[in-house]
């Protein structure tokens, strides 16, 4: 097997997705990139269900407002919070509908795009990326777990049902009421825990993009070190010029007289032609090794760029719908529970409710922030390569420039352009939501 295929194919081992994309392929959000057509179809199916269920809980939601207003302040809040989180996460689901093929094909990036310019000193450092990635999203989900398990334990009904729905058969038996509970379980664990094991998606394909940064970082340090050490070699052979200089000197001052010393004087010329004859070969060599390598170094870093605009594009409209949708709910239920005088278990749903909010908007912001801060990490490595390679030819200098000012403008991922995904842009979101919060507090208190 090819050396390089033999790499591409370890380090997407490593990376492999898998452990989110077969549960995300069986319950129907997106299909395997690896799965057959019967698999696909079944898929397929269960999106349908799903969407089904949640719009229909949707359109309850609506029916509920209209009919009872906002005379119960308490259910009218919770309801619209409900409704904006179900609309959203059916927008999302059309989302990745519509772009299935690009997040199937980000899936493979590390084998497809970037497995050529992996060596096999990079798995090590694929590997210990990947492991607290693994271990960071299998806790984000068991949150989503639990905050499901509040979720339908705190009933919204009269009859006990965790959500406000209408339902075609009588819930005052034991047999209606667990059925109408298993499917409001089903849709809410659908529009939490799918949710989230889709954020996990998305931000495991930004760390994806952060880690080849990383990679890349890694070959450029390797770049500047290996080039100190053929300086090395260059001063050694200055330091042999010089001493047949002082050769010659040394004998022009003696003015020897004799065939002997006529015959050293030219042993020594010759020796040291051959030293500068075997240097040039050697010069050659490492500045054609330096090109080569230079050169995977800027096709590595333009397939990144390439990823990261790619991945924007994709990403940018929903990260910028489900922004708002977040701050407006965080404003309702902050409002909901400045003004409500509730007791344990609905103070205790409507919390967990709240912290799934902050959670789902301080992942993406963390890991947005995560990204471009590498982009600064790599224009600095690039800045030390630069000065390493102060003695290199004239082309190689050049390039390194070129790409110094490309790694300048960092790779980021914003909501439609609107606002980059950093921890300075959840403050800004919570200041807002607090502002509005406030806002809404002093109308109804009025």
């Amino acid at each position: 097997m090819d050396p390089a295929m033999s790499t591409a194919r370890d380090a997407e081992e490593v990376t492999s997705l898998d452990y989110l994309l077969w549960p995300l392929h069986w319950t129907g959000a997106m299909c395997h990139p690896k799965a057959g057509p019967w698999a696909c179809r079944v898929s397929y199916l269960l999106r349908f269900l799903a969407v089904v269920a949640t719009s229909y809980a949707d359109g309850c939601d609506v029916v509920a407002v209209c009919q009872e207003g906002i005379s119960d302040f308490d259910r009218f809040t919770i309801t619209l919070s409900v409704f904006e989180t179900g609309n959203t996460w059916v927008y999302r689901r059309c989302h990745l509908t519509w772009n299935e093929r690009k997040f199937q094909k980000f899936a493979q990036q590390v084998r497809d795009d970037f497995g050529e310019f992996m060596t096999p000193d990079d798995i090590p450092v694929l590997r210990i990326l990947a492991d607290p990635l693994r271990r960071f999203v299998t806790a984000y989900l068991m949150m989503g777990v639990f905050s499901v398990v509040v979720w339908l334990s705190c009933p919204t009904r009269g009859e006990g049902l965790p959500l406000l729905i209408f339902l075609p058969f009588q819930t005052d038996h034991s047999f209606g009421w667990f059925t109408g509970w298993l499917i409001c379980a089903y849709i809410t664990a659908d529009a939490v825990i799918v949710n989230f094991m889709v954020d996990c998606l998305n931000v495991c394909l930004m760390e994806q993009l952060r880690t080849q940064q990383i990679v890349l970082r890694k070959h450029i340090a390797e770049l500047g070190n290996e080039f100190g050490s053929t300086e090395y070699s260059l001063l050694e052979k200055d330091s042999g010029l010089e001493f047949g200089n002082n050769f010659a000197k040394y004998r022009d001052s003696c003015k020897p007289q004799g065939a002997d010393y006529q015959k050293l004087h030219t042993k020594a010329s010759l020796e040291k032609e051959g030293a500068e004859g075997s240097q040039q070969p050697t010069e050659a060599a490492n500045s054609s090794d330096i090109h080569s390598r230079l050169r995977g170094i800027i096709l590595h870093h333009q397939a990144i760029l390439r990823n990261g605009e790619s991945l924007q594009k994709c990403l940018g409209n929903m990260l910028l719908v489900q922004s708002l949708s977040l701050g407006s709910v965080l404003c309702i239920i902050l409002v909901q529970i400045s003004l409500s005088a509730q007791g344990a278990r609905e103070t205790t749903k409507i919390c967990g409710y709240l912290f799934i909010i902050l959670g789902e908007l301080l992942l993406y912001c963390w890991f947005g922030d995560k990204l471009t801060s590498e982009s600064d990490n790599l224009t600095l490595a690039i800045y030390d390569a630069v000065t390493s390679l102060d003695e290199s030819p004239t082309s190689i200098k050049r390039s390194l420039l070129l790409l110094l000012l490309r790694s300048q403008r960092p790779l980021c991922i914003t909501a439609a352009g609107f606002f980059p995904l950093s921890k300075e842009s959840f403050v800004s979101i919570l200041n807002i939501s607090y502002s509005c919060f406030t806002v809404l507090r002093n109308f109804k208190e009025e």
